[in-house]
């Protein structure tokens, strides 16, 4: 069960790099709005930013189940950061974000090193897949 979550994860993480925000920012603040959508157990919102290729991998109400069960089974994202992203060379075409992921549950720690692909689709950032 815990594969399934990192490959989850993972999957998450390419999402972030083949997509930002709506509004032309930067490929971390899709990232960052992810991250906080899943930590405020805001699936929809989360599941929103996920390519059209993902969302026609997994249902909204499978990918909320997973992400509801992996919350139950390390604890919530307690915090995120990034390090050494790449951007397009434009600056608007995507990048990739590397970001480090803590979670916490009766105070033990559970830490996943992400990186998250982030692509422009029709004019708007959303994430693809991982690495």
């Amino acid at each position: 069960m815990r594969k399934r979550y990192v490959g989850l994860i993972l999957a998450l993480t390419l999402v972030v790099l083949f997509g930002a925000t709506a509004c032309g920012g930067k490929v971390e603040d899709l990232v960052a709005q992810y991250l906080d959508a899943v930590k405020a157990g805001d699936y929809e919102t989360a599941y929103s930013m996920l390519a059209p290729v993902l969302q026609e991998e997994m249902s909204l109400e499978d990918f909320s189940a997973q992400m509801a069960a992996l919350d139950e089974e390390a604890g919530p994202i307690s915090s995120y950061e990034f390090h050494d992203i790449t951007r397009g060379r434009t600056g608007n075409a995507g990048g990739i974000v590397p970001t480090t992921i803590t979670r916490v549950k009766n105070g033990t720690e559970t830490v996943t090193e992400v990186k998250f692909v982030v692509k422009r689709i029709e004019g708007t950032f959303k994430l693809g897949n991982y690495k």
